[in-house]
């Protein structure tokens, strides 16, 4: 075992062995607190903080190389974050008792620990966050300067910074999530593909819809939907599954561009697929108050409509191009790769029992399914398990969430200064204002904010700064939780392929060797379809399971019509080319289908139908002709 460990730290510099022992320790550390250690949540929640600023200041300081400014700098960050952070974990009994009238103390380690969130971020992140959240603090500090009526009273700075450095802002709501339910998923989700997971997943999806026709980019649907559930990254469900999947789209006949498209929607799709949902749904339990059992049942229809949109613009665009699936002798059998790696199932399946079935609580949920994935390969001998394995696993898992920590206390410096000034019920006035008080208008202003401010951001903290800014001004104009929240998650998810910040896009585009913009503008055209879903289910909340079963039936037979026609009026293809009258007709069903009256039901179910009569005629006369 030691000459492995050995073996294993050889060929590391000085700063790569630090980090991992650092996220080694995070990881074995969140577990025994999830299991067997009792720790007060005011020591836990700071903990994972000072490792994860450690860690984001180590890794700038070994790209630095050489000591200059930068360096010192960067060595400077981790000290700070050392003492101030250190100083909330000594002192927090006494500190919860003065908030408002905090030391100086208090005040001067609360400055530090905002300048070491907000460098930590934006070395972790890059400037979107950073940027979004000093303007925040600005306005925090100086908003008795502007003029009504967004103007605040003022405050003094040590009573700002105390709700800040607090637990109600940087130990608030985002970070105490992160250090409990999503740091634990996304460990098993380190365990899974590290225990060959990620490429059971690619060879299931192959297997299972690589012979029909644009198979590849199917493929690329179904695995990123699989891996994309515990990944809680959209990047990494890109670099993971894309590798496999682009090239062979670009070999079956997709162009590089759309390739990296597909690959990109569907991976950013990943995280609204139950039963893990990339994690961020647990931030959301933590936030509504909602069981995570109940957002998984209520995700579960909108996700798959995620998913089947995407999967028409492809086939829509497999048949204009006329391409065909993969070679036969590419394609595994899928009874021998269940057969040889079933276990590797088990996981999941544990996830959805243990959650939906007997209710067991999210933090032990994720370990006993990091336990079940442990296990299940000595069940197949195939599956090999080893020491560098286990490590592995546990280092990826930690450094995977770091920069989710380090993003979360800037949501939660924005949490705090929307509380104390007031700033997020004047916003929400004005989105009213602005939207003449009809819904349409300002789920439309809604999405708009939600998308700008998610972009560049990890989805975690995209969902959480949207939810403070709007979220309660959708609850407020009648939307239920549930139904606002969602609303606002899937475009926090859009957001990382929107143009002209769509992350995800541009990934998939250094994978596939095409140009980033195209990439990214295709990618929104794919996705496109799926933009409609979020207002789907506000104007339709059977799509959430609430209702009767045939309400539910109804509603989701009327969305996927719904689908199907945008899909159609967007690629402009059925059998032969869709003329642009027609296309604008099923455009118009795709609008009416969306309200969940009957008569607009009827009428967008029978121009559809209509609509598909004559374009199938055009193609059938387009045929005899040619014949």
């Amino acid at each position: 075992m030691f000459s492995e460990l050995k073996a294993y730290f050889q060929d590391m510099s000085v700063y790569k062995k630090i980090i991992c022992v650092l996220c080694v320790f995070l990881s074995g550390y969140d577990l025994l607190a999830a299991t067997v250690i009792r720790i007060n949540y005011w020591v836990h929640y700071p903990m994972n903080l000072l490792i994860a600023a450690l860690v984001i200041c180590l890794t700038s300081m070994e790209k630095r190389g050489k000591v200059s400014i930068g360096y010192i700098f960067d060595a400077a960050i981790g000290l700070a974050a050392v003492f101030s952070i250190g100083y909330y974990m000594l002192n927090y009994s006494e500190m919860l008792f003065r908030t408002t009238k905090p030391t100086d103390y208090d005040t001067f380690f609360g400055i530090i620990c905002i300048i070491v969130c907000l460098t930590i971020t934006r070395k972790a992140t890059g400037s979107g966050l950073f940027i979004v959240t000093a303007t925040f603090l600005t306005y925090g500090f100086f908003g008795q300067y502007l003029p009504a009526p967004f103007g605040h009273a003022g405050f003094k700075v040590s009573r700002l910074v105390r709700m800040i450095f607090g637990e109600v802002g940087i130990f608030g709501s985002p970070l105490t999530a992160t250090a409990t339910f999503v740091f634990l998923f996304c460990l098993f989700g380190a365990f899974l593909q590290n225990f060959a997971g990620g490429q059971f997943f690619i060879d299931l999806a192959t297997g299972a819809a690589g012979k029909f026709r644009g198979g590849p980019a199917k493929v690329a649907v179904i695995s990123s939907a699989l891996f994309g559930t515990v990944s809680g990254s959209a990047i990494a469900n890109v670099v993971t599954t894309g590798t496999f999947t682009i090239p062979l789209m670009k070999k079956t006949g997709y162009k590089d561009y759309f390739a990296g498209a597909v690959e990109a929607v569907a991976s950013t799709g990943g995280q609204i697929m139950p039963p893990v949902m990339g994690a961020t749904a647990f931030i959301m339990a933590e936030m509504t108050g909602i069981p995570y059992s109940e957002i998984c049942i209520a995700a579960l229809i909108p996700a798959a409509l995620f998913f089947f949109s995407v999967f028409v613009m492809i086939d829509l665009e497999a048949v204009k191009l006329n391409l065909k699936g993969l070679d036969p002798e590419q394609v595994p059998d899928i009874k021998q790769i269940l057969r040889d790696k079933w276990p590797l199932l088990s996981p999941l399946i544990g996830i959805i029992l243990m959650l939906l079935v007997f209710k067991m609580s999210s933090s032990r949920t994720a370990v006993v399914a990091i336990l079940i994935t442990i296990i299940a390969p000595l069940i197949k001998r195939n599956i090999k398990i080893t020491l560098t394995k286990v490590i592995d696993a546990l280092y990826d898992g930690a450094h995977s969430c770091v920069s989710i920590l380090a993003s979360c206390t800037c949501a939660g410096i924005i949490i705090a200064v929307l509380a104390v000034t007031g700033l997020g019920v004047k916003l929400g006035s004005l989105l009213i204002s602005l939207s003449g008080g009809y819904m349409w208008g300002l789920l439309f202003l809604t999405m708009l904010i939600t998308i700008i401010l998610g972009m560049g951001l990890p989805t975690p903290s995209a969902y959480i700064v949207c939810v403070s800014v709007v979220g309660q001004t959708l609850i407020e104009a009648g939307i239920p939780l549930m139904a606002a929240h969602l609303f606002i998650f899937y475009y926090a998810i859009l957001s990382t392929v929107t143009p002209p910040v769509a992350m995800s896009a541009y990934t998939a585009a250094g994978i596939a060797k095409s140009n980033p913009n195209k990439t990214g503008w295709q990618g929104l055209a794919l996705g496109l379809v799926a933009f409609i879903v979020p207002y789907m289910f506000v104007f339709g909340p059977a799509l959430l399971m609430n209702g009767t079963p045939l309400e539910i039936l109804r509603a989701l037979c009327t969305a996927i019509v719904g689908v199907l026609c945008l899909g159609v009026a967007i690629i402009g293809y059925m059998k032969a080319k869709v003329s642009l009258p027609l296309r604008a007709a099923f455009l118009m069903c795709a609008f009416l289908l969306i309200d969940t009256s009957l008569l607009t039901d009827i009428i967008g179910v029978g121009v559809a139908a209509i609509s598909y009569f004559l374009a199938m005629r055009k193609s059938k006369l387009a045929e005899n002709t040619s014949v």
